[in-house]
């Protein structure tokens, strides 16, 4: 994903004094040991006794903002496997301008307590792409024992953030502060039952507070089909005032559209002229404008290398020369080239939904870190840095989202500055990412084996997953994804041949992805004295199963609105009748509104010798509240019942 690129609203003062951070000594005593009460029960082996998060704004000696970032935990012990989940610390510092403090120890259950010498805190420099970080690990941790550590780090103002508070583990004394100025002013949101900050001020030293405590946070534990991330409780904040320098709001959704003109639509002449040098070769003059967009879009996705890891500061001409790219700097290509082309956009900043929801009401940068370009006219949407997508198909992590919508006041060489309007994104609808199977069986009676001929389609989001790298991909790694994908039974399918079609990623979003296969199943029948067994069911491959043993807690996220579609077709061999053919009629649906929300439907006909058998299934919505989870279950689980389906052939 691409982060939004920005210069940051200045905040500097014009008070020409530094101010001292109220916090900058806090260690293990600066606040009062809080009581852990005996109802709060350790959950897999771990219980989170503390958990405070100070941030302190003030102003340095040279008069700018800085803070005090203060992170303090202490975690009880029960198990082993505890102790190897939490007794070796990792502390990030690559926003640090100066690491304070680090101190650690263990209290052992006797009141012992071991400190962690400072010598064995080590640097590591880029932890899994991560940035840097100070690690080590506490020695000796005897089970009820407290893991206690707090570390202190001076940094760089962040002036707006999201933080999240709950996990997998179970939290006491949860405490988060924030102190600045007073001539400093916040907007801080709550989500999934945090509790909402409380402020207050204290007029003689002139500064404020904004204060969240809540005594219990219960654990939350990841469950199939749920956007985990997004259900955790969490918080949002952002500055919305400096007085010291102004009146005027910050990181609001009017600064952002004038930060995204200046570092988005100015061009400059030389990266004008680069741009019109490669429409030369593009050649989308004359062309409709659909046309015009989609030929542009397949040259930058492929002509040039997009990397996260590129600096976004590279100019135009630069990047078209050495035709390589960060995601921001894909961003900037395509508005160059849309400007120069006078194709009308609109630019799209917003958030995967599966981490947090876009809260149109909550008006600061928080949410906007991924970009995305609307066309009126076409009304259709593209995703600049992500390669597997083409013009009218974007993930489904944005579908159904909010998003800021911007857009030029004036176009053409008018343009001074974008409006903007916040609007939901769209869903794409259930039809549009299908999965097509058509499977024509015939049974070898001499080797107990079963041919099959298959043509397979994808639609959508489903297609584009394999037409953005199947041509990219050797042979025998192709082989190896047909074998796993069209597996009937155990692993003992024999692929005797396969071909694609449409699988370009110029495709993507324009036609199917299409398989033809023929193989041989070796697993799917069974003797029963003069009788076959044919495991019918599986010749559609393995489905999903959903199984839970313990109340649901979170709402059910599908994702990508999807449908599937199944025709069988076999031919009981001469001399046989077929029987069992009424366990392959089956319906579950679940009705939502007076409607069909999502459904496995499977039936079957009989023309004399020729057995027809048709399924249908699909999911029409993207969420639905826990309390649904059931139906939603009960329609998962009957299409993987379809699995276990037969049929008996009985000897005339």
């Amino acid at each position: 994903m691409i982060r939004l690129f920005v210069i940051a609203c200045l905040l500097h003062s014009c008070s020409l004094f530094g101010q001292k951070a109220e916090f900058a000594e806090y260690d293990w005593n600066t606040f009062p040991a809080q009581p852990v009460s005996d109802t709060i029960q350790p959950v897999n082996g771990c219980l989170i006794t503390l958990e405070r998060r100070i941030n302190e704004f003030y102003l340095n000696k040279d008069d700018e903002f800085e803070e005090i970032s203060i992170y303090h935990r202490k975690v009880r012990v029960e198990s082993h496997d505890a102790i190897n989940r939490f007794n070796k610390i990792y502390i990030p510092v690559s926003n640090a301008i100066e690491v304070l403090a680090v101190k650690a120890r263990f209290v052992s259950p006797n009141g012992k307590i071991t400190e962690v010498p400072k010598e064995s805190i080590k640097q590591i420099e880029n932890l899994e792409n991560k940035g840097s970080y100070q690690t080590f690990a506490i020695e000796g941790v005897e089970l009820g024992g407290e893991i206690e550590y707090y570390y202190k780090v001076r940094k760089r103002l962040n002036a707006y953030g999201s933080v999240t508070v709950q996990s997998s583990e179970p939290k006491t004394n949860v405490e988060i502060i924030f102190a600045f100025p007073s001539r400093l002013k916040f907007l801080t949101k709550s989500y999934n039952g945090f509790p909402q900050f409380v402020e207050t001020s204290d007029t003689v030293s002139d500064k404020s507070y904004l204060i969240a405590k809540v005594l219990y946070i219960s654990p939350l534990t990841e469950e199939n089909y749920s956007a985990y991330e997004a259900n955790q409780m969490r918080f949002e904040f952002t500055i919305t005032h400096n007085t010291y320098s102004g009146v005027l709001r910050l990181y609001s959704f009017s600064k952002v559209s004038q930060n995204v003109y200046n570092n988005l639509y100015s061009i400059g002449k030389p990266g004008k002229s680069a741009v019109i040098k490669a429409l030369k070769q593009i050649k989308t003059e004359g062309r409709p404008t659909e046309e015009k967009v989609r030929t542009l879009e397949n040259w930058l996705k492929s002509e040039m290398l997009i990397s996260e890891d590129l600096s976004g500061e590279e100019s135009i001409e630069n990047m078209l020369r050495l035709k390589q790219a960060s995601q921001f700097g894909i961003t900037k290509l395509f508005v160059a080239f849309l400007l120069e082309m006078q194709i009308r956009f609109e630019m799209v900043l917003t958030c995967d939904q599966t981490e947090r929801r876009f809260d149109p009401d909550f008006n600061g940068w928080n949410y906007l870190n991924d970009y995305l370009f609307y066309f009126p006219d076409l009304d259709k949407y593209i995703v600049p840095d992500n390669t597997n997508f083409r013009l009218g198909l974007i993930p489904s992590y944005y579908q159904g989202s909010f998003g800021l919508f911007l857009q030029p006041l004036t176009y053409g060489n008018d343009i001074k500055t974008l409006a903007y309007e916040v609007r939901k994104i769209p869903l794409v609808l259930y039809k549009e990412n299908a999965d097509s199977l058509n499977i024509n069986l015939n049974l070898n009676l001499d080797k107990m084996n079963v041919d099959a001929d298959i043509r397979r389609v994808f639609g959508g989001e489903l297609a584009s997953s394999f037409q953005s790298f199947w041509k990219l991909t050797n042979a025998d790694k192709q082989k190896e994804l047909v074998s796993s994908m069209f597996n009937m039974g155990t692993q003992n399918t024999a692929i005797r041949s396969f071909s694609t079609e449409n699988d370009r990623p110029e495709d993507i979003a324009v036609h199917p992805f299409v398989w033809n296969v023929k193989l041989t199943a070796n697993s799917l029948v069974e003797l029963a004295g003069d009788d076959i067994i044919l495991k019918i069911g599986e010749t559609i491959g393995e489905q999903s199963q959903l199984y839970q043993v313990t109340q649901r807690t979170l709402p059910v996220y599908v994702g990508s609105l999807h449908n599937y579609y199944r025709k069988i077709v076999f031919r009981v061999p001469e001399g046989y009748s077929v029987s069992n053919l009424e366990n392959l009629r089956m319906k579950v649906e679940m009705v939502r509104n007076n409607q069909v929300s999502c459904c496995f439907i499977s039936d079957y006909e009989l023309l004399g010798n020729l057995l027809t058998i048709y399924s249908t299934e699909f999911y029409s919505e993207m969420e639905y509240p826990k309390n649904e989870f059931e139906a939603f279950r009960d329609v998962i689980n009957t299409a993987a019942d379809f699995n276990k389906k037969t049929i008996l052939l009985t000897k005339n």
